[in-house]
């Protein structure tokens, strides 16, 4: 078996593409493996059931280093039924649950970080769309009315924006039941029967996603500082201080951040375009905050989920339900401090460039895009200098303790 210190060291001294094993029960009964990849975007790390049969070989995904420890990947290797998946794969039909499950599996075998939320949405929610249309009825007999009473339901509990999340997710697994059937690369390939996507004619409401202006005040600023809420306080302070998207910030782990450095590097595939890795300067103010962090949660997820959950770290929803409890703050939401670092960051006389840099607004212009691969780190950090010092005089106090 691989000790924590074998797999730190396969991460550290990667290069190419590495099967490491872990443990095996012998040739063809199956073999618990950690597949090291370093690229461009930077080192992944996953754990694979490899096995064969009649000959053919067959891998499982179990999940991410990051999302699954040595222990936990071992259980499921175990427990795992090693029978030729090929061999129970029906070549056409198939029920609303099987295609939800193939369509969340595709997603995941491609590193899609919505994984967990449509997962949510479609197979294991309270209200998940299987279970109200019917996880054992044939996907191909959903019609567009089977979709609308859902929807509609949703909407009349005034959740306009979850509706519309929930209609997008139907949208995209029957698109994707539909496509697939013709994609040679795609192993879950199978012709449902379904020939019409039946959320298509389902009217799209187009207020559900009304752009929001919300901005708050240097004094808001404050009161959100002084928040006592240990966990949700420090995710809002974070975001106040690095002006990084909500869920980019809830994924931080120790390992992504260089104290002595004063750097945050989020890694490609948990920013939103997924491409490339992206380097924050950090602030007094956020270095004392991840600081003690750190030393609570060490390399791991610093704002972790309480109890075992699917979702490693503190939900959306959590953070959200704690800024409506801000006293001295008007209601705002959790994504609307980083349109407020936007607009706070020009009152500390930081350009519109370096703003759109800091918070990954990259241009699209062909030069942007294509040719400029220089890092600003250096203007960058005076820029986040700037924006030190307009804190510790609008908000902080000079504060950069724990009581903060």
């Amino acid at each position: 078996m691989l000790s924590n210190n074998d797999i730190k060291k396969a991460v550290a001294n990667a290069t190419g593409t590495q099967w490491i094993t872990d443990s095996s029960e012998g040739y063809g009964k199956g073999s618990l493996v950690l597949k090291v990849t370093a690229g461009k975007k930077g080192t992944t790390a996953a754990w694979f059931i490899v096995w064969t049969v009649a000959g053919k070989l067959h891998r499982h995904k179990i999940g991410n280093l990051g999302d699954v420890v040595a222990s936990e990947a071992r259980e499921i290797y175990r427990e795992f039924d090693l029978s030729d998946p090929a061999a129970e794969k029906p070549t056409t039909g198939g029920t609303v649950l099987d295609l939800f499950s193939n369509y969340i599996d595709h997603l995941a075998d491609r590193g899609a970080r919505s994984v967990d939320q449509l997962r949510r949405i479609l197979i294991t929610g309270q209200n998940n769309v299987a279970s109200q249309l019917g996880s054992e009825r044939e996907a191909s007999t959903i019609k567009p009315d089977d979709v609308v009473v859902i929807l509609y339901h949703v909407n009349a509990a005034g959740k306009k924006r979850m509706a519309d999340a929930v209609r997008t997710a139907i949208n995209a697994a029957f698109n994707w039941a539909i496509q697939s059937r013709f994609d040679y690369t795609d192993k879950r390939a199978r012709d449902w029967g379904i020939t019409t996507n039946p959320v298509a004619v389902v009217t799209k409401d187009r207020s559900a996603k009304v752009a929001r202006d919300r901005n708050l005040k240097a004094e808001e600023l404050r009161a959100v500082w002084n928040y006592e809420n240990a966990l949700a306080g420090d995710v809002m302070r974070l975001i106040i201080c690095c002006g990084q998207r909500v869920l980019e910030t809830l994924r931080i782990e120790g390992r992504d951040v260089d104290l002595d450095a004063r750097i945050w590097t989020q890694p490609a595939g948990k920013t939103k375009g997924g491409t490339r890795s992206h380097a924050v300067p950090l602030p007094d103010q956020a270095v004392a905050i991840l600081a003690r962090l750190k030393e609570k949660h060490g390399d791991g997820y610093l704002f972790p989920a309480k109890g075992a959950k699917e979702c490693p770290h503190i939900s959306l929803t959590t953070l959200n339900r704690a800024t409506q409890r801000v006293p001295g703050a008007e209601p705002f939401q959790a994504r609307d401090l980083r349109r407020t670092w936007k607009s706070r960051a020009g009152d500390a006389g930081i350009p519109r460039d370096m703003r759109d840099m800091i918070q990954q607004h990259f241009k699209g212009d062909t030069g942007s895009k294509f040719y400029d691969r220089y890092d600003y780190a250096k203007e960058k950090r005076e820029a986040m200098d700037s924006w030190q010092a307009w804190l510790d005089s609008n908000v902080t106090n000079n504060l950069h303790s724990d009581d903060s």
